[in-house]
C-alpha cells in the first residue's frame, strides 16, 4: 500500500490503469491513518461522503438504488446513479455506476485493517480507455479528498489538483495505443 497523504499523492501515481481490449480498469490501493470501521463509514455514510465526493441519497443495501450528486446545482449533469450489487459491511461494496452520456460501469471498494491504519482497494471496471484516463485522475483527486476528510480537513482546489495529475493518467493509456481512438490508416479509410 502507499501513503495517501495529499503531498505523497502529488509525487506518486497511486492509480493503475489496465487496458482490456477496447476498455480499461482503474485500480487504486490507498492506506489511511484510521480504522477500517471509520474508513467504511467515510465511504458509505451520507454525512461523511458529502465531505469528499458528493451528496448520497438512496439505499445502500443489495438491490437498492442510490444517487450521488457531485454538484450543489439541482439540475447538474454531475449526478451518478446506480444499483447496489454487493454490500458486505464493513468490508466490501460493489455498485453499478451510471453517469449521463456514459455506459454502465462497475465500482468495487474493499476495506481492510492494514498495519496501523485501514486500506482501501478501489476498482472501477467497464470503462472505455478515454473514460479510464479521466476517472483515474478523478478518483486520484477524490481519494486524496477522502484522506483529507478522514483527517478532519477540507479539500481545496479540486479542479487544479485534477488537472495536475491528469497527464500522468493520460500517459498510462496513450491515445495512440487506444483502438477506439486510433486514426485509421489510408488503406482502412
Amino acid at each position: 500500500m502507499t501513503d495517501a497523504s495529499p503531498n505523497a499523492a502529488r509525487a506518486t501515481i497511486l492509480g493503475v490503469l489496465t487496458p482490456h481490449g477496447d476498455g480499461a480498469t482503474v485500480h487504486f490501493e490507498r492506506t489511511y491513518a484510521t480504522s477500517a470501521a471509520d474508513l467504511w463509514s467515510g465511504i458509505t455514510s451520507p454525512d461523511r461522503l458529502k465531505g469528499w465526493l458528493g451528496t448520497l441519497t438512496g439505499d445502500l443495501t443489495v438491490g437498492g438504488r442510490y444517487r450521488i450528486a457531485m454538484s450543489d446545482e439541482p439540475d447538474s449533469e454531475n449526478n451518478h446513479t446506480g444499483e447496489v450489487l454487493v454490500c458486505d459491511e464493513p468490508r466490501r461494496l460493489v455498485v453499478t455506476w451510471d453517469f449521463p452520456g456514459e455506459g454502465t460501469s462497475e465500482l468495487e471498494a474493499i476495506v481492510a485493517e492494514s498495519g496501523g491504519g485501514a486500506a482501501l482497494v478501489l476498482d472501477h471496471r467497464g470503462l472505455n480507455r478515454a473514460q479510464a484516463r479521466d476517472y483515474g485522475a478523478g478518483w486520484h483527486t477524490y481519494l486524496d479528498d477522502l484522506g483529507t476528510a478522514l483527517a478532519g480537513g477540507t479539500a481545496q482546489d479540486w479542479n487544479g489538483r485534477f488537472e495536475r495529475v491528469l497527464p500522468d493518467y493520460q500517459a498510462q493509456l496513450p491515445k495512440d495505443e487506444d483502438p477506439a481512438e486510433a486514426t485509421p490508416s489510408p488503406e482502412e479509410a
